[in-house]
Order: structure tokens, then C-alpha cells, then sequence
């Protein structure tokens, strides 16, 4: 069981690196290019969109 923790945490990590190097990238357009705007709901759906995988991912492999 703790093998298949250990498992879930690693992948889980690479979906939050994967998922910062996204959010740098918007964000750095948004500020140079001004051409996204960035809202709270979409910045809620950002999350959400990054939380089912991991939650999908993690009740898969435990």
C-alpha cells in the first residue's frame, strides 16, 4: 500500500509541475501581450481542470 502512496505522490507532483509551467506561461502572455483577461471563474476552472486528473489518477492507483 505505501508503494502504491509513494506512486500516486510522484505522478501527482508531475501534474503540478506540468501545471505550474502552464500557469507561468498564461500568466506571462496575459501580462505581455494583454490578451487574456483573466477572470475569478476562470481562474477557478483553471484549478478544477488540474484537480480531476489528480483526483481521477489517485482513486485509480490506491
Amino acid at each position: 500500500m505505501c508503494e502504491k502512496i509513494i506512486h500516486v505522490r510522484s505522478v501527482n507532483t508531475m501534474i503540478v509541475v506540468i501545471s505550474i509551467f502552464v500557469s507561468l506561461l498564461i500568466a506571462t502572455l496575459s501580462i505581455l501581450f494583454g490578451a487574456l483577461t483573466l477572470s475569478s471563474l476562470s481562474i477557478v476552472i483553471y484549478q478544477l481542470v488540474w484537480m480531476i486528473p489528480m483526483l481521477i489518477i489517485s482513486l485509480s492507483l490506491i
